[in-house]
């Protein structure tokens, strides 16, 4: 190991090593004593340098001894894989309750997380270089009975261990959201919330949200992140205004860094108001038309910026979910004009890098709502519809989607129906999270569709010969509202929020329902040139 840094790698690298024999993550033995048939799985170190959530100035030397995975057989070497994270939608309810609330966060982070929880079986590794091995006078291997990071089970073991040690806890999962816990603290309700080694808590004061930190502090070594006032939780920034018991919810450095490493594929100097042309129509005609065509595509990371702009998307900013979503459904084969729909979003991006979600704020009267729509037959090339739902707590914006769907609708009123009907079993779901969150459910919940027709089906619940082939979805909705769930109501399409979901849209018409869904400009942010 060389460098100018070559000391503090090293420090790095022995605190790691120490961190292995503290916890007992693994037990040295001579490789006779493998037992015949095991895989012997080599591993390799990371070195990476970190920012410091709390001051971003300060950088950690971070070395990570990593086991290669993919050297195991499933089904042999290892069974279960599957480990639960917290719904976006669920920490975007959690942070308006609390901020509408002006309740308390805490939030920690669970250091060497994995290795803290125990595999249901031993993994065999051969030892990192430069492992004393001179007092066995054999060839030796590692028995590894710690979830080390790079084994396939290691999220899985964790994520059971660590559940298991909230329930000890009295922190129960709820069953909406298996990353939500809630319990109670002198007579008062709190919650948290987990995502792998990340975890935040909410407490109605900050002397019952320190309480359960120490208690979580007990059974594992935590890096404490403050209270989140300001704060940054998986890329999202926030930041409270307790005059307005309200919370910004933005991703303006994410974005940042997208731009910079989209950087060269863009014009300087060049932003757009709306992320799509209006009525702009994309197809799987528009892929490459000759050699020339095909070797510029060739060059153009298409899988790569839709990923990252979808993680942005489902986060904090619905209003790039439709142009996001037309532009994903060409990426096998994508042409020219795709690129150039691709690129209006990072240049509509630039412009709008300050903008962010304003979550909390009570409206009386106005807890849980639902708005759909459908755009019938918008994709010409396919005669398929888009759907798109919108849900708000209390005025937040908690849940949004934006959907092709799956088969072609014969009329307006069946698109409708369908969006409907998704929404609708949304609402259930989340009325569940707010149950686990002690908040009352019993109010039926306003369901806003801009069809006449298809509301008056619904509180009817009967069926007619145009619409007998969807009485799934008319039945979902009828049964919803006849036990009070639900209350369908008509809402003009100029005052449907979700009709930004469904289609590209003039500027006027695009910038007020952006606003009412909660996306403003957020003061003290600066747009990066």
């Amino acid at each position: 190991m060389n460098g100018p840094y070559r000391e503090e790698w090293i420090i790095s690298k022995d605190e790691e090593l120490r961190s292995f024999e503290r916890l007992k993550a693994w037990a040295a033995i001579t490789l006779r004593k493998v037992p015949e048939g095991k895989k012997l799985v080599s591993g390799r170190w990371v070195f990476a340098l970190k920012r410091d959530l709390l001051d971003p100035k300060t950088i950690r030397f971070k070395c990570r001894w990593v086991a290669r995975g993919f050297e195991l057989r499933p089904g042999l070497d290892y069974f279960e894989t599957y480990a639960p994270v917290c719904d976006a939608t669920t920490r975007r309810l959690f942070f308006a309750i609390g901020a509408a609330r002006g309740e308390e966060f805490r939030q920690g982070d669970v250091s060497t997380a994995f290795i803290t929880a125990q595999l249901e079986e031993p993994v065999y590794m051969k030892p990192p270089p430069g492992f004393n091995t001179d007092e066995y006078g054999e060839p030796i291997v590692l028995e590894v009975h710690g979830a080390i990071y790079g084994l396939p089970q290691s999220p899985r073991a964790f994520h059971k261990s660590f559940s298991a040690n909230l329930e000890k806890m009295e922190l129960v999962a709820s069953f909406a959201d298996c990353c939500l816990y809630t319990g109670w603290r002198d007579g008062r309700r709190v919650a948290m919330i987990i995502y792998v080694d990340d975890f935040v808590i909410k407490a109605p004061t900050k002397p019952i949200a320190d309480a359960v930190f120490q208690g979580v502090e007990k059974i594992y070594d935590i890096k404490d992140l403050g209270n989140l006032d300001p704060g940054r939780m998986l890329a999202v920034d926030v930041k409270r205004d307790r005059t307005t018991n309200t919370m910004e919810y933005s991703q303006q450095p994410y974005s940042f860094e997208i731009l910079d490493k989209f950087n060269h594929f863009l014009i300087p100097n060049k932003n757009r108001s709306t992320p799509m042309d209006e009525d702009l129509q994309l197809s799987a005609e528009d892929g490459p038309k000759d050699e020339v065509e095909r070797a510029e595509m060739e060059d153009f990371p298409v899988r790569e910026i839709l990923g990252c702009l979808w993680f942005l998307a489902n986060n904090s900013r619905f209003d790039i979910s439709f142009a996001l979503s037309q532009c994903s459904r060409f990426q096998s084969n994508p042409g020219p004009k795709h690129k150039s729909a691709i690129l209006d979003i990072l240049y509509y991006l630039r412009g709008t890098t300050d903008w962010g979600l304003v979550l909390g704020g009570r409206q009386p009267g106005n807890g849980l709502e639902v708005f759909t729509d459908s755009d019938w037959n918008g994709d010409h090339a396919t005669s398929r519809s888009t759907m798109g739902i919108m849900i708000f707590w209390e005025g937040s914006l908690i849940y949004w989607s934006s959907k092709k769907i799956a088969s072609s609708s014969k009329s307006v009123l069946e698109a409708e129906f369908i969006a409907f009907s998704r929404g609708a079993t949304q609402i259930e779901w989340i009325l569940q999270l707010l149950e686990s969150l002690g908040l009352d459910t019993s109010t039926a919940v306003p369901a806003w569709c801009d069809n006449q027709g298809a509301v008056a089906v619904i509180k009817k619940g009967s069926h007619g010969k145009l619409t007998r082939h969807i009485r799934t979805s008319i039945r979902i909705g009828f049964d919803l509202y006849i036990n009070g769930v639900i209350e369908p109501k008509w809402i003009p399409t100029n005052d449907n929020p979700s009709d930004i979901l469904t289609k590209a849209l003039g500027k006027v018409k695009f910038e007020r329902f952006r606003e009412m869904g909660g996306l403003v400009k957020l003061e003290g942010k600066e747009v990066q040139g």
